[in-house]
C-alpha cells in the first residue's frame, strides 16, 4: 500500500481549509453587521440630523425674535421641548454602546446636555432682555412727545430728546461701538438739558 505524497494531499486539504476560512468571516463580518443595524445606526444618524436642524431653526427663530418678525417667543420654546426629548434617546444609545465605545459616547452625550442647558439659559436671558428692549423701544417716542410737551418753548431739550431717539434707533438697527457711544452722548445731552428745563419749571 502507498502512501499519497504529502504536498498533494495538502493541496487537496487546503481548499476545503479556505472555504471554510472564508465561509467563517463571511459569518462573523454578517454577525457583525447584524450587531452595528441592531445599535440603530441608521436611527441614530438621523436623531443628530435632527438636533442640528432643531438647532439651526432656534437660532434662526431667535434672529427673527431679535429684529421683530415673531411677534411672540412660542417659535423659541418648540425646538427646545424637541430637542429636551432627544436626550433621552442619545441616553438609551449610550446605555448600550458598541464595544470600546461606551465612554466616549456617555461622555458626547453629557457634552451635549451641558451644551443644551447653557444655550437654553441664553434663550431665556435673550427672550427677557430682548423683551424689555422692545417695550423700552415702543414706549420711546411716548416719552419725546412727553418731554415735547413739558418743554415748550424750551426747544433745546425737545432736540435733546428727539436726538436721543434717533440714536437709540440707529444703534438698534445697526449695533456698534461707535452707534453706542453717540447714543450715550445724546443721553448725557438730554440729561443736561433736562435739568436746565427743571430748573426754570
Amino acid at each position: 500500500m502507498t502512501i499519497a505524497p504529502i504536498a498533494p494531499r495538502l493541496r487537496r486539504l487546503a481548499l476545503p481549509a479556505l472555504g471554510l476560512l472564508l465561509a467563517a468571516a463571511l459569518m462573523y463580518t454578517y454577525l457583525r453587521t447584524q450587531d452595528y443595524d441592531s445599535t440603530g445606526y441608521f436611527e441614530n444618524v438621523a436623531l443628530l440630523r435632527q438636533i442640528k436642524q432643531l438647532d439651526a431653526r432656534w437660532e434662526l427663530d431667535a434672529m427673527k425674535s431679535h429684529i421683530g418678525l415673531n411677534q411672540n417667543y412660542d417659535p423659541l420654546v418648540d425646538p427646545l421641548r424637541e430637542m429636551g426629548v432627544l436626550p433621552q434617546h442619545l441616553g438609551a444609545l449610550a446605555a448600550a454602546p458598541p464595544p470600546g465605545d461606551a465612554g466616549r459616547l456617555r461622555a458626547a452625550v453629557a457634552a451635549y446636555e451641558r451644551a443644551l442647558a447653557d444655550k437654553a439659559a441664553l434663550v431665556e436671558a435673550f427672550k427677557s432682555h430682548n423683551a424689555v428692549l422692545r417695550n423700552s423701544l415702543t414706549f420711546l417716542p411716548t416719552a419725546v412727545d412727553d418731554i415735547e410737551r413739558l418743554a415748550g418753548p424750551r426747544a433745546d431739550a425737545a432736540a435733546a430728546a428727539n436726538r436721543v431717539l434717533l440714536a437709540t434707533l440707529t444703534y438698534n438697527q445697526n449695533p456698534s461701538d461707535e452707534e453706542l457711544r453717540e447714543a450715550g452722548d445724546e443721553l448725557a445731552g438730554l440729561a443736561r438739558a433736562m435739568r436746565g428745563l427743571c430748573d426754570r419749571l
